[in-house]
């Protein structure tokens, strides 16, 4: 489990965004959090990483700690760091000092798992949105996560992008048991979470399954923004008949 205890936190010259702040993530599930701008979702991600340290509280995580969650921003290039393929997963292995016995078969696994098999020379300036993102993931799958935070990382997909993308997460969380912690605005993936928090002004509003969130007040708001609860259920059937989601 994933645990907040008792967190504080406040970025300087600004009020606490987060204070006695409580909140705990099970292993193994889907988790989108999700409210308005400047909510705290990002630096909740953030705090859970350890890219940010609490004034007080502690984040509890499982054996491994940080080197074991994985976090992915809206931006792929930001944390593309390798000149080819092979050079950024490599990278993360080599920072957690894994053999070089180890890495080979790390390599060819993550890739296999993202659907980058072959690309291992390409320069990673050359591939697609969509190519980054799934580079992204496989790097932080070959350093062994069982998390990953995803922060609004398919905001700057295509649809179809966004739809492969989407569909790995969703497969590594149904079939290697990844933990996902999503921050995000996007209604079709709320609506295939185990779990939705609604965060405003860094407090919980809700909590709740997807479709007990949908007919709260929060909920309803987060409709309006997609043209209402019918208009989202023809999205979500659109994305499902995808061949690239299945």
């Amino acid at each position: 489990m994933i645990t907040l205890h008792d967190i504080t936190f406040g970025y300087p010259e600004a009020p606490l965004l987060f204070e006695g702040f409580n909140l705990s993530f099970d292993m193994g599930s889907w988790t989108c959090v999700t409210g308005p701008g400047c909510a705290g979702k990002s630096t909740l991600l953030r705090l859970i990483k350890g890219l940010l340290a609490p004034q007080s509280g502690r984040v509890l995580l499982p054996e491994g700690g940080p080197a074991r969650i994985g976090y992915i921003g809206g931006d792929p290039v930001d944390f593309i760091v390798g000149v080819t393929v092979e050079d950024d997963v490599v990278f993360g292995m080599e920072n957690l000092m894994i053999p070089r016995e180890e890495m080979i078969p790390r390599l060819d696994g993550a890739l296999q798992e993202v659907g980058l098999t072959g690309f291992e020379q390409r320069l990673t300036h050359t591939l697609s949105g969509g190519e980054q993102q799934k580079l992204a993931i496989a790097a932080t799958l070959a350093m062994g996560v069982h998390t990953l935070l995803i922060d609004e990382a398919l905001n700057m997909l295509d649809r179809e992008a966004g739809s492969q993308v989407y569909g790995l997460l969703s497969r590594l969380n149904r079939e290697q048991g990844v933990t996902v912690i999503e921050a995000t605005h996007d209604m079709k993936s709320i609506m295939s979470a185990d779990r939705v928090i609604f965060l405003s002004s860094g407090r919980v509003r809700e909590d709740s399954p997807p479709l007990v969130f949908v007919n709260s007040t929060e909920g309803k708001g987060r409709q309006d923004m997609v043209g209402g609860f019918w208009s989202l259920r023809t999205e979500l059937d659109t994305l499902i008949k995808t061949p690239s989601f299945l």
